[in-house]
């Protein structure tokens, strides 16, 4: 390694791997964050990486750097002072033992040890200040900024997308990385208190971590399952918190070295810090160089998880925590999920305003409602009714909308997502499905009784009446 290679590795170091702060988050199931739905349609993100996934959101009470999914997380955060190292040595994910060379154990070397702020993530990763107690909001040394909000508290009150889970099924989840700083991760439910969405602790988190199915991830690129591509995972339940629960490893290696490829272009001409499971799935991601996240990865690490059959029916909140390992960092994300006692799931969900009430839409065969437009539906190409309604119920101004399928034909409407405002101009529309926001019950009665509790909801579908222009 030349003087100046070590150089830039020790400051790089020095900082906690300051780098940047997009380093890894969920995107499926549809993330608090994910006001588009756009889940595992990644071409649809910004920059096309799941890391993008909200920035920008109108929110004139928050900025870009909240509104990404990329910024949420815990920084600075070591397993417990006497904690010794529980990982087995065939789990690590970086060939150099500690990394980050100040005192204490980075988060995996002992899975779900280490302390969370939050387990849905903190905004900026310095929740209690940069130093911690310094009061303020500030650009925080070793990446980040202090003083943010918790996204459970946060999102508790605005809308956003949620997804039914049946009992007993087998799902599907997935994330991204923005920068790969290996470790391990786990994905946990927790039952919503009577509090709200708000209320979700990590301490809840931990009482039911999921099992994972199978013994492979499966790289996606796309929403389309057909095209995802199986490579090995490799789990432990050694030394794990919960005791016995289990992790999967990180199963992309960065680079060979303690930068992990970072000043590199992810071609990693040293090496990997382990045998990549497909040709181009190694690196960083993003880099020193990449100024505009063009080599970013372009792809999400999707794996299967079990439903408990034995937890009761209700609103959930989904956590994704990833320990990191060559960073003093853990990496949360969160989804709100509709446990339901029949079988179902995996997107065929509603959208949920402040504290988990659901949404849901009547919808309607071949009718097109005109005018009232949003947004350019030619703009908004999406590939199911389902994403379609999802967007608009994640949207307190929209009131229905109109889905053009996928059809040749069809020339520019063709997937074009249409969200409206106005439903006055309703006509026939061959092949379009539509969706009309309606008044329902909390209860998931199907009375359509107005109890006095304004739940936002959508009459089922409208197929064949399409809204726009």
């Amino acid at each position: 390694m030349s003087l100046s290679t070590t150089l830039r590795l020790s400051i790089l170091l020095s900082v906690g791997i300051a780098l940047v702060s997009c380093h890894g988050n969920m995107v499926y199931p549809p993330v608090f964050q994910d006001f588009q739905n756009i889940g595992l349609n990644l071409g649809r993100a910004y920059k096309r990486h799941g890391g993008f996934i909200g920035c920008g959101r109108n929110d004139p009470s928050n900025g870009v750097d909240v509104s990404c999914v990329l910024q949420w997380y815990s920084n600075f955060t070591r397993v417990p002072a006497g904690q010794a190292m529980t990982l087995p040595e065939n789990m690590r994910a970086f060939n150099i033992r500690q990394v980050d060379r100040r005192p204490g154990l980075n988060p995996w070397y002992a899975p779900g040890t280490a302390h969370v702020f939050t387990p849905c993530g903190a905004a900026g990763g310095n929740p209690e200040g940069c130093p911690r107690g310094h009061p303020g909001k500030n650009n925080c040394p070793g990446g980040g900024h202090s003083m943010g909000p918790s996204a459970e508290q946060y999102y508790s009150k605005r809308t956003v997308p949620v997804t039914s889970w049946a009992r007993g099924s087998v799902q599907n989840v997935a994330f991204t990385l923005s920068a790969n700083h290996g470790g391990g991760y786990q994905y946990r439910i927790c039952k919503v208190p009577i509090s709200g969405r708000g209320g979700v602790t990590e301490e809840c988190f931990q009482k039911t971590p999921l099992e994972f199915h199978g013994s492979n991830h499966r790289i996606a690129y796309n929403a389309d399952e057909s095209s995802w591509k199986s490579i090995p995972a490799r789990d432990t339940n050694v030394g794990t918190k919960p005791a016995g629960s289990t992790w999967r490893r990180n199963p992309i290696p960065a680079c060979n070295g303690g930068a992990g490829g970072f000043f590199s272009d992810n071609s990693c001409p040293s090496g990997t810090q382990f045998p990549a499971p497909l040709p181009g799935l190694h690196g960083f991601s993003f880099t020193q160089s990449d100024v505009h996240f063009d080599k970013v990865f372009k792809f999400a690490v999707v794996d299967q998880v079990k439903v408990p059959e034995n937890i009761e029916p209700g609103e959930y909140v989904l956590s994704w925590r990833w320990d990191n390992e060559q960073t003093p960092q853990i990496w949360n994300t969160c989804s709100a999920i509709k446990v339901t006692e029949s079988e179902g799931g995996d997107g065929e969900g509603d959208s949920s305003g402040g504290d988990g009430e659901a949404c849901a839409f009547k919808r309607e065969n071949n009718i097109a409602y005109y005018n009232g437009d949003l947004l350019d539906g030619r703009k908004n190409l999406v590939d199911s009714a389902d994403i379609c309604e999802k967007q608009c119920s994640s949207r307190a101004d929209c009131i229905g909308f109109s889905y053009v399928p996928n059809n040749p034909e069809m020339g520019e409407f063709s997937r074009s997502c249409w969200l409206k405002n106005n439903l006055s101009d309703k006509r026939e529309g061959n092949g379009v499905i539509s969706g009309v926001r309606t008044k329902c019950d909390d209860d998931d009665n199907d009375d359509d009784a107005d109890d006095g509790k304004d739940t936002c909801a959508f009459s089922r579908r409208e197929n064949n009446i399409a809204k726009r222009k």
